[in-house]
């Protein structure tokens, strides 16, 4: 099976600021749009998975829907000087095949997160 082409619409397109302050959960949102005419589904992962919730972390998007995922930044003792990556995938919805649907993913989409103090 060929790597399929990246079809949904980020929202941002590249970055996720968080605004303190830090001490409690920081919440910003990631809007994906399917322009689609067929089911998509997607997965976001984060390579902080201790830092950061995501929810819902995937699902399927309805041609022409969007959904919105909420990012949540777990409270820090610390204020954070670098960027995390986080990346998404999506395929076309093949309901008979979710256990196979990552093995084949196609190109991901790479977030960069900002911590703005407050």
């Amino acid at each position: 099976m060929s790597k399929l082409e990246q079809v949904l619409v980020l929202d941002p397109p590249s970055d996720l600021k968080f605004k303190g302050p830090f001490t409690d959960v920081v919440t910003t949102n990631l809007k994906l749009k399917n322009p689609s005419d067929r089911r998509v589904c997607f997965k976001v992962k984060t390579t902080a998975p201790r830092r950061y919730c995501v929810r819902p972390n995937s699902g399927v998007i309805d041609p022409g829907a969007t959904v919105n995922i909420s990012v949540m930044l777990q409270p820090l003792n610390m204020i954070p000087t670098r960027r995390v990556n986080t990346s998404s995938w999506c395929r076309p919805f093949l309901p008979l095949q979710m256990s196979q649907t990552w093995i084949h993913c196609g190109k991901n989409l790479n977030l960069m997160i900002s911590w703005i103090p407050s």
